[in-house]
């Protein structure tokens, strides 16, 4: 999938007193109950969620180690994008998308992996995870550690 170039800061529309901190986010890491830390594991993560009327969202998604992300249908034909970009625990990336949303019930798919120590070395991780979050006003309905994320390994 072709990647958009941002010509405009991402947080414009929060305003100057959001996000100021490093690692603040208006969402929490999520992960499984069992959160094994003795194998490679790959986990699903899935929301169901509804709209009333045409909106766009913007949201910010990130994993430890890597996620593909899915909006409504099968993982091929749906795919919104894939990450992140390798990085430092203290320097984490993450990808913005903007959706584009009609009226109705939506489905957003997050399929994340964690190598841990078979990881190769370039990889560098603290534990598995996901994060997504949503810009205002959909941070609630949307944003891990807010809305209803469902998960499986």
């Amino acid at each position: 999938m072709p990647r958009t170039l941002l010509t405009s800061d991402a947080f414009a529309d929060h305003g100057s007193h959001l996000w100021l901190g490093r690692g603040t986010w208006p969402a929490s890491w999520v992960a499984d109950a069992e959160h094994r830390t003795d194998r490679p594991r790959v986990v699903l993560y899935r929301l169901r969620f509804s709209v009333s009327e045409a909106t766009k969202v913007r949201i910010h998604v990130t994993a430890d180690e890597r996620y593909e992300l899915f909006l409504d249908g099968d993982a091929d034909a749906h795919r919104l994008g894939r990450g992140p970009e390798r990085g430092l625990p203290e320097s984490w990336h993450y990808e913005t998308h903007d959706l584009d949303l009609s009226p109705g019930e939506h489905t957003l798919l997050a399929r994340t992996w964690w190598l841990g120590g078979a990881a190769p070395f370039a990889q560098l991780s603290h534990r598995h995870g996901f994060l997504l979050a949503a810009d205002a006003p959909h941070t609630d309905l949307l944003s891990t550690g807010k809305a209803p994320w469902e998960c499986r390994e």
